[in-house]
């Protein structure tokens, strides 16, 4: 049983944490609850305080969660696909293994957030900031993410096939791995072979083709290059 109180802090109600499903509570403060493996889809939880509450395997599918704030909250292995969670502040959340599939995050505050083995794939991050998250292993297959803070955020070993590569001074210290740098050199030479020409070294030019996706083309020198 968890206490629900209202924005005195007031209780209102004793309900079972695990029948939450569709519950309209925008604004309830429920900092510190032990909501584990809790059935809260489709619920309305727009403006909630759930700050260092306890989430895990919980399942928020549909849920509105604009707005709320989940500051140092548990969510390992929760099932967040297709939230609405526009402008939610989850710094320093431990989502590692959570279903975050075509959730949307645009605008969340995501600064220290642990998102480790998260499924990510075609989730809206636009102007969202990662700066100092931990986004290892992650698969952010077709995510969106124009205009999102990556500063600082360790990459390795995220997917990010299919995605568009932020090319903007936030993106310019995240910390990459080897296959996502092959991948980005890889782009940048398919369509910079012909200006660069004789700058790209046979080195530079094997690294690139290094690149994991089988049905891209190889890179090679056009004819009359010298190193040809």
């Amino acid at each position: 049983m968890i206490n629900i109180k209202d924005s005195e802090g007031n209780i209102l109600l004793r309900v079972d944490a695990t029948i939450l499903r569709e519950i309209n509570l925008p604004g309830v403060k429920l900092r510190g609850a032990d909501l584990r493996d809790a059935d809260l889809r489709d619920a309305n939880l727009r403006g909630a305080d759930l700050r260092d509450s306890d989430l895990q395997g919980a399942d928020l599918q549909g849920a509105g969660l604009q707005g709320a704030y989940f500051r140092d909250t548990n969510l390992r292995n929760a099932d967040l696909q297709d939230a609405y969670l526009r402008g939610i502040d989850l710094q320093g959340a431990d989502l590692r293994g959570a279903d975050l599939r075509d959730a949307d995050l645009q605008g969340a505050y995501l600064r220290d957030a642990k998102f480790q083995f998260a499924a990510l794939q075609r989730v809206n991050l636009r102007d969202a900031d990662l700066r100092d998250a931990d986004l290892r292993s992650s698969d952010l297959q077709y995510a969106v993410l124009q205009g999102v803070n990556l500063r600082g955020a360790n990459l390795r070993g995220a997917n990010f096939d299919c995605s568009a590569w932020p090319l903007s001074c936030t993106s310019l210290s995240a910390i990459v791995d080897r296959r996502l740098t092959v991948q980005l050199l890889y782009h940048t030479l398919a369509v910079g072979m012909d200006y660069l020409g004789d700058a790209v070294s046979d080195e530079l030019l094997a690294i690139a083709n290094e690149f994991h996706r089988d049905e891209s083309e190889r890179l090679t020198r056009k004819t009359g290059d010298k190193n040809a």
